[in-house]
């Protein structure tokens, strides 16, 4: 008879045991969804972010090349005005003139 009663009190043990951790579970896979959502959100948030930044950038890079072509257009005309700069003639920051 012992030996008919201990499997199913080991099977009885075994369903409460799961329930217990079905309940557990539940919870836990509800916290797991929110943390996921909160990720995915983050994650989109970041990939805005990086997306605004390289824009950002690209935006500086445009108005730096803008600034120095005006500044280089200032400095021919100042050259070619005071006759330092002959026609087709640009000097480098070392003094070399270069025929462009």
């Amino acid at each position: 008879m012992a030996e008919l009663f201990f499997p199913w009190v080991l099977l009885i043990m075994l369903v409460i045991l799961s329930g217990g951790a079905l309940l557990v579970s539940a919870e836990d896979r509800a916290s797991l969804k929110r943390a996921r959502r909160e990720i995915a959100r983050l994650q989109s948030e970041i990939a805005r972010l990086e997306s605004e930044i390289a824009r950002l950038k690209d935006e500086y890079n445009f108005t730096l090349l803008r600034v120095n072509e005006k500044h280089e257009a200032e400095l021919r005309r100042f050259l070619s005005g005071s006759g330092l700069l002959r026609a087709g003639q640009f000097s480098d920051d070392k003094g070399d003139c270069h025929d462009q």
